[in-house]
């Protein structure tokens, strides 16, 4: 029977000799296996972006699960060969994010500095939760806070923030100390020991038709309900109709409601549109309410470049630059931000910030526990777990400020210009193309295409024709499902509802029609579901502008294959 030093020559390839000293042996150990993983990694890339490579197939799920194995060894493990055997198999069947046919969600790859930021935090394993566990990337985490608040145009020697595990963690902490900030017994009694009578009324959350569904999941995990989440129309545009908010507002004050949350969007997840923020904020402060701005997607758009960079904005597109006073103006009046790095900027999954107006003392006053065991006096202003909803928490902030110094300010700003850059060139390219491709709409400032291919047997219809078409949902799905199929252009197809003009609700504060109550008014009679359109985010780095055409022609040829 071989000896337990034995074993662990054999699964490492280390001498006995080396093996009984634990350290010498894990430094050797890591300095190898960095060795093989990197020569991997960089093949890696480096066939993602050799022209011609694809982003994808997606496989079965049956097959991975017969490839992966998941049955854990019962005596020592594989070693290093077996291990990197195992990372050899991953890194064959992931989808291929530095390709530049990955345009299938609202991310994209990361980059050198990304893959550096990653490795660090593995390596150094804190955990920020208390500044003595994790003493520099805690400062780095609220110094970053505080340097995206004064881009937002915040005093930031007032605001701060921290990361959350997403964009929608960041959008449950934002409602949940809202709630606690205007009901303070809540924190302590809850919904149901406060009463609605305590409380004032029934607490409502506003937010628009087309926002993240995590505004909704945020008010399930506050206890207030569903039933209690009131949906604001949209114009045509996707963007939440502040004179519905404002009414909606007024009725609900009106029946002893008592609003104190609404959810501004800076760029939706579908249509990729923005909220005129500007307006919501006046009735915001005309309602008292607290208002959230979710940036999950778009709010790099509005302050990259920072007011006080040195970037000439006339090297840079109008596009970009123009007609963003109202909205950057906007943003700056909202009380809290979520922010996501890790889609426009690049930053490596996941990277999200909660940033509020009234700093960091503010939001621990609303949602610390300070247990004793944990957080002492010593550094309390950086225990920045005692502001979260958790206790260990990674330090992703890192991510985001090496990114920042390796391309500056300059460097995310053009990021920021390609992507709306090439997202404006596929939407001209597309709309060339009609009758055989269809457009849903050019919002301004997207980053996103929605388009449809339009089987030869729908072309004589008109637009409106189409948006009831159940025939063209079903090709959008079949021409998703052949393009997963080939590879070569991975992208995902959703649906969206569309609005009448908004006048047409004749909302009466006074007498709303066909209900008396706010959390019951359906607005389903004035907005129809469209059908299901190919979503085509332009986030890429990596993607020539010639590739715009292969993308085009990718979704024609799948289309006349299913459907001539």
């Amino acid at each position: 029977m071989p000896s337990a030093l034995g074993d662990i020559e054999k699964a490492t390839g280390i001498s006995q000799s080396v093996a009984s000293d634990p350290g010498y042996c894990e430094l050797k150990e890591l300095e190898a296996l960095l060795t093989k993983v990197t020569d991997r990694v960089i093949k890696y890339v480096q066939e993602c972006r050799e022209s011609g490579g694809q982003a994808g197939p997606i496989p079965d799920p049956s097959v991975l699960s017969q490839m992966t194995n998941t049955h854990t060894p019962t005596g020592y493990g594989n070693g290093a060969d077996g291990v990197l055997g195992d990372v050899d198999l991953i890194l064959k069947n992931s989808i291929k994010t530095w390709n530049q046919g990955f345009v299938h969600k609202l991310y994209s790859s990361t980059n050198p500095i990304g893959v550096i930021s990653e490795l660090v935090l593995g390596a150094i394993n804190n955990n920020a939760h208390v500044y003595s566990a994790c003493p520099i990337n805690s400062v780095v985490e609220i110094e970053m806070a505080k340097r995206l608040g004064e881009c937002i145009g915040w005093d930031p020697s007032e605001c701060g923030g921290l990361t959350c595990p997403g964009g929608s963690s960041s959008n449950t902490l934002a409602l949940i100390a809202a709630r606690n900030f205007h009901f303070p017994g809540i924190k302590e009694n809850g919904l149901v020991g406060s009463g609605s009578e305590g409380l004032g009324g029934i607490p409502l959350v506003f937010t628009s038709s087309h926002a993240h569904y995590s505004i909704e999941k945020a008010a399930m995990a506050a206890g207030v309900g569903l039933s209690c989440v009131v949906k604001v129309p949209c114009n045509s545009n996707g963007s939440m109709d502040p004179h519905a908010l404002d009414l909606l507002l007024t009725l609900a004050k009106r029946q002893g409601y008592k609003p104190f949350f609404v959810n501004a969007t800076a760029g939706t997840t579908v249509l990729g549109a923005f909220d005129p923020l500007d307006t919501i904020a006046d009735v915001c402060e005309r309602h008292g309410v607290w208002m959230h701005v979710d940036g999950s997607l778009g709010g790099p758009i509005l302050f990259f470049p920072p007011p006080d960079s040195n970037i000439d904005d006339s090297s840079l597109t109008p596009l970009v630059v123009g007609s963003l006073d109202s909205l950057r103006a906007g943003l700056r009046r909202a009380e809290s931000v979520s922010l996501n790095p890790h889609k426009l900027l690049g930053v490596p999954l996941q990277c999200s910030y909660l940033l509020v107006r009234r700093g960091m003392p503010w939001l621990k006053q609303q949602v610390s526990l300070k247990a004793s065991y944990l957080f002492h006096d010593d550094f309390a202003d950086y225990d920045i777990g005692d502001a979260s909803l958790g206790c260990g928490r990674r330090p992703d902030a890192l991510k985001l400020w090496l990114a920042w110094r390796y391309y500056g300010d300059r460097g995310f700003s053009q990021r920021i210009e390609r992507a709306l850059h090439l997202s404006s060139l596929l939407a001209e390219k597309a709309t060339s193309r009609k009758p055989i491709l269809h457009v849903l709409k050019t919002v301004p400032f997207s980053t996103s295409v929605s388009l449809w291919y339009v089987p030869p047997g729908l072309r004589h219809l008109s637009h409106n024709e189409l948006m009831k078409s159940q025939d063209l949902d079903a090709a959008t799905k079949k021409i998703h499902r052949m393009l997963l199929q080939r590879g070569k252009v991975l992208v995902d197809y959703s649906t969206a509802v569309e609005h009448e003009e908004i006048n047409n609700l004749a909302l009466d504060a006074q007498n709303p029609k066909g209900c008396n109550d706010v959390r019951k008014i359906d607005i389903r009679p004035v907005m129809r579901h469209l059908p299901s359109f190919l979503r085509i985010p332009l986030n890429s780095p990596h993607m020539e502008e010639s590739f715009i055409d292969e993308i085009v022609e990718e979704i024609e040829e799948v289309g006349d294959i299913l459907f001539k």
